[in-house]
């Protein structure tokens, strides 16, 4: 409760102070990457260095329009660099994602699985909410951010469910609740968020915003990602089953 006074109290103020500010806006985002040690597979190590390599280089952008948000890759023709790919899909990101007015996130398929066809589906990702604000603060870009946690979660391979710490910094100041990639709903816009072993953090802000910018996904079946996590595990094993079968080890 009183974690939610504090909350309170500096949305009040920043209320005073941003008052004017407008809920159309875009925000810039850079990824950063940790270095993973312990690979000792050579293969795995290059690629993994790899990837590495890209930190820093790596970007994002968020559009924000009212109850609208919009986040987007922005890496350019560079996007088809294996590297960059690789670094962009630890961030758990694969399609432009559209937050509904519902409060649902909304994707479609990773057009690079060409096992399923070009917007195949149109997946749905139920907004978090079970944060933990607390009194933590550290100041981002002269801007004072506090920190908040929460779980999160994705399947593997095998369709296992494998739960991970999400760390966010939102800034009150800028008393906007959206964020980059499936995470918003805090009393201020996130300007850094970190999970698993990447870190996004917000580079620019521009108050403006060109709408045109904004697509909204279409699929051809709707689906929860929770579904589609399991039609794409069971993809990829039938497609192993059938590389075994061809190579005579069934």
């Amino acid at each position: 409760m009183a974690n939610k006074l504090i909350v309170i109290f500096y949305l009040f103020l920043s209320a005073i102070c941003f008052s004017q500010v407008r809920k159309k806006l875009t925000v810039d985002y850079t990824l950063y990457i940790s270095d993973q040690v312990g690979v000792t597979d050579s293969q795995n190590s290059q690629i993994l260095k790899g990837i590495v390599k890209e930190s820093g280089n790596v970007y994002f952008r968020l559009y924000i329009n009212d109850t609208i948000s919009y986040f987007i890759e922005n890496n350019g023709i560079s996007s088809s660099n294996l590297s960059t790919q690789l670094a962009i899909n630890k961030s758990k990101y694969s399609t432009p994602i559209y937050f509904n007015t519902d409060k649902t996130f909304i994707f479609n398929n990773n057009p690079n699985f060409i096992f399923f066809h070009k917007n195949e589906f149109l997946i749905r990702k139920e907004q978090i909410k079970n944060w933990n604000v607390t009194k933590e603060k550290k100041i981002i870009d002269g801007k004072s951010c506090y920190k908040a946690t929460t779980s999160d979660y994705f399947y593997n391979n095998k369709s296992a469910k494998i739960e991970y710490e999400v760390t966010a910094w939102f800034c009150p100041q800028i008393p906007i609740n959206f964020g980059p990639v499936y995470y918003n709903d805090l009393p201020g816009l996130i300007l850094e968020i970190s999970y698993l072993d990447v870190t996004l953090v917000a580079t620019k802000i521009t108050l403006e915003l060109e709408e045109k910018k904004i697509i909204k996904p279409y699929g051809i079946n709707k689906i929860s990602i929770d579904e589609y996590s399991i039609k794409l595990s069971d993809k990829i094993t039938e497609m192993i089953e059938e590389a075994d079968i061809q190579e005579g080890k069934k």
